[in-house]
C-alpha cells in the first residue's frame, strides 16, 4: 500500500536506519524526529528522516544493505 504524500512508516523508516522501531518511537517522543499520525499510525516524511540521521549520526544502526542484522520489530 502507497504511503499518503510520500511518507513512510515508523517501520519502514526503522529498516531504512538499521535500527529498532522502539529506539525511533522514542526519538519522536523526544521530538528529536518530526512524525504524523494517519489514522492511528505514524507515518514521517523520508526528508526529516534524512535530517534526523544528519543531527543524529549515531542513529545508524546495522543496516542489512550493508551488511548488518536488521533489529527493527513488527
Amino acid at each position: 500500500m502507497n504511503e499518503p504524500e510520500g511518507l513512510i512508516s515508523l517501520q519502514e523508516a526503522a529498516r531504512r536506519l538499521g535500527i529498532n522501531c522502539g529506539t525511533l518511537r522514542k526519538a519522536v517522543k523526544r521530538g528529536d524526529l518530526r512524525a504524523f499520525r494517519v489514522i492511528g499510525m505514524i507515518r514521517i516524511d523520508p526528508l526529516d528522516l534524512r535530517r534526523y540521521l544528519r543531527t543524529h549520526p549515531a542513529a545508524r544502526g546495522d543496516n542489512p544493505s550493508n551488511g548488518g542484522d536488521q533489529t527493527s520489530q513488527p
